[in-house]
């Protein structure tokens, strides 16, 4: 079982209805980083390179958890789009982690089988609620801060998950 965490928080989108006719990088309301729609009725965007500089970009290894193995030599540097894939110390769970455009990795910190306290499993992620109304770059951070990213939900279990952690 992969486990990725993801947050989740009441947000104001004050950005939500700026410019939002096409599919195409954007960043409106100076948010954390330009993004592009993924989804239009359902407002799932996701962030995107607008300028072209994925190849100038590099990351350097990325962060070695307690819980895990590498399954292959750790390099100094990456290029974005490179993964590095590791294995559960007691099982047989695979994490993948992925070179991003902004040169930091994707996933959070990888607990082998469960969630952390405060967190709870759903479809092999780990979900919180922070129940506060914060602007979209604040909950970034706050996400941030966690080793997490916010989410949008997928589909209609997802959705119905999300209103029982409120």
């Amino acid at each position: 079982m992969s486990v990725n965490y993801l947050c989740t928080s009441y947000i104001i989108f004050s950005d939500l209805d700026d410019d939002l006719v096409d599919n195409y990088c954007r960043n409106p309301g100076s948010g954390t980083k330009p993004w592009c729609y993924t989804h239009y009725e359902d407002c799932n965007r996701n962030y995107c390179d607008p300028c072209g500089l994925v190849s100038k970009v590099k990351c350097r290894s990325p962060p070695i958890l307690y819980d895990v193995i590498s399954t292959e030599r750790i390099r100094r540097r990456y290029k974005v789009g490179d993964v590095v894939t590791f294995k559960c110390k007691t099982g047989i769970e695979i994490e993948r982690r992925i070179c991003l455009a902004d040169g930091s990795w994707s996933g959070g910190n990888f607990v082998c089988g469960r969630c952390p306290n405060g967190w709870f499993p759903f479809d092999e992620k780990c979900y919180r609620l922070f129940d506060t109304y914060e602007n979209m770059t604040l909950s970034n951070e706050i996400c941030k801060r966690h080793s997490a990213v916010m989410t949008s939900t997928k589909d209609e279990d997802e959705f119905k998950f999300l209103l029982w952690l409120r």
